[in-house]
């Protein structure tokens, strides 16, 4: 009796630790509430596309006419927007690669089976696969690049930055063909360009760069995507329906 009650205990307190609180809603006078809900999201700017994905792993595209949201594609497990109004994708059935604009979508031939993926035009994208090898896809062909990630994002001027397993933050020197280590700790990243870079941690804190340090902003996102002026990011609230905020 004594073992049952205490398993009974052991279990209901794992079950609690697993449970963790939403985030607290950010500042109403600087961040408003987009309408739906998504588990990811990627934006450019406010005219060209914002898209979501969902919790059914559906791609959305945000809809300005209304407001709201426009189904674009289904079992869709990642998206990276770009900023010639293009996107890249990574299917969630047969990790294939795919590469739209304007509503038609192709395939990537030749792609490594991505997980993750950033795109900086139609012609240029950066994703890591589940080995965490970084491909870059430039000149119509996968480049390797050296080193481990688990995330990667590339700006519109071609600034690409990583985050690896323990976390560590990572830019491609250009000038040495290899990777520069950058202060501080996140499970993911996105890059607008050079000075103007987004990251959250373990903790859903968010910081942007300064282009030379991290300033902490006053919201928490459990990932955001930056564009020149805007900050989108999905705000923890349930298990799996996040809101979306902009600031």
């Amino acid at each position: 009796m004594h073992l049952f009650v205490l398993l009974v205990v052991v279990l209901a307190a794992s079950a609690h630790a697993a449970r963790k609180p939403a985030d607290p809603e950010p500042n109403p006078t600087k961040w408003s509430q987009i309408r739906g809900t998504g588990t990811q999201i990627s934006a450019r700017g406010e005219i060209i596309p914002v898209w979501i994905i969902n919790k059914h792993k559906e791609l959305l595209r945000r809809d300005f006419t209304n407001g709201g949201w426009a189904l674009e594609k289904d079992n869709v497990h990642h998206v990276g927007a770009s900023f010639d109004e293009s996107a890249w994708i990574v299917l969630g059935n047969s990790w294939k690669v795919q590469r739209g604009r304007g509503g038609l979508w192709t395939t990537v031939e030749d792609a490594p089976k991505l997980r993750q993926i950033a795109g900086r035009s139609y012609y240029e994208a950066i994703g890591v696969d589940n080995n965490e090898d970084i491909y870059h896809f430039i000149e119509e062909k996968w480049r390797k690049l050296p080193g481990k990630a688990v995330y990667a994002a590339i700006g519109i001027d071609g600034a690409i930055w990583v985050i690896n397993r323990e976390q560590s933050i990572f830019h491609w020197d250009w000038a040495r063909n290899d990777w520069d280590v950058v202060e501080g700790k996140a499970v993911n990243v996105d890059v607008y360009n050079t000075h103007r870079v987004i990251v959250s941690n373990k903790d859903h804190d968010m910081f942007t760069w300064t282009g030379s340090n991290w300033k902490k902003e006053d919201a928490k996102c459990v990932q955001a995507s930056i564009t020149s002026n805007n900050i989108f990011c999905i705000r923890k609230k349930g298990a799996v329906d996040n809101e979306i905020y902009r600031n």
